[in-house]
């Protein structure tokens, strides 16, 4: 298996549309340090984010969420892959 740094560069933006809308859509992204970024995007277009850091620089105060978001990306990288068309473009 592959593992997300080389699924996903860095300061790229991997993004998933939702089921309920057209226009909803996911979006994580792993920093050059490997910090995971999460943006929820709703059919407005409204943006909330959140960052988790690694262990190794400050933060990294939820390991077990960490590791669920960098599974996460590779499981949107995948369906990506596998249903190209819910892939969502910026």
């Amino acid at each position: 298996m592959s593992t997300v740094e080389t699924l996903i560069r860095s300061n790229v933006w991997v993004e998933r549309k939702e089921d309920m809308s057209t226009t909803g859509r996911l979006r994580l992204m792993r920093q050059e340090d490997g910090d995971m970024c999460v943006a929820v995007i709703d059919e407005r277009g409204h943006v909330a984010s959140v960052e988790f850091c690694t262990t190794m620089r400050g933060g990294g105060r939820s390991p077990r969420t960490f590791a669920a978001l960098r599974a996460l990306a590779q499981a949107i990288v995948e369906d990506n892959a596998d249903d190209p068309d819910r892939m969502a473009h910026r």
